[in-house]
């Protein structure tokens, strides 16, 4: 594991107060198990940038960020009641979990039924969250993946 001298920011007034810096020790310590509150922290800090910064920051972090951490993260933002303010914020963690739910999807379907053909992982691809969900539900009780996508 790769150690880093940065400051670690952890409380969110902090953070924005230095986002630069937060945004910094947030990705450097992305993969590290106790990771989310600086992450949290970061990204609370993202909202009170422009629109263009904020998304650079952030596309930063989440690029390092593994699965179990961004698992680990909506649940401590559930947790927290957190509700994001910008539209920002709003618009990008909903395109977060639209491809949360398109991976988890495609997982279920692959070891469920095999590899996915083309048209499949297009269709799961162009799909909304509705719709993914719905689709989500059908996997327990569908006896192919044309099952899946019946009447949708």
């Amino acid at each position: 594991m790769v150690r880093t001298n940065l400051a670690r920011i952890d409380d969110e007034n902090e953070a924005r107060k230095q986002p630069e810096l937060a945004v910094l020790s947030a990705a450097a310590r992305a993969h590290e198990p106790d990771s989310v509150d600086s992450v949290a922290a970061a990204l609370s800090a993202c909202e009170c940038l422009d629109n263009e910064r904020a998304t650079l920051y952030a596309e930063l972090i989440f690029a390092r960020l593994g699965e179990a951490s961004v698992g680990a993260l909506e649940t401590l933002m559930e947790l927290r009641k957190h509700q994001y303010q910008s539209e920002f914020a709003k618009k990008y963690f909903a395109q977060g979990r639209e491809e949360k739910r398109r991976a988890f999807l495609s997982r279920l379907l692959s070891q469920r039924f095999g590899e996915l053909p083309k048209e499949v992982q297009e269709r799961i691809a162009k799909a909304d969250m509705t719709t993914l969900e719905q689709w989500s539900e059908r996997v327990l009780v569908a006896k192919s993946v044309t099952d899946i996508f019946a009447d949708g």
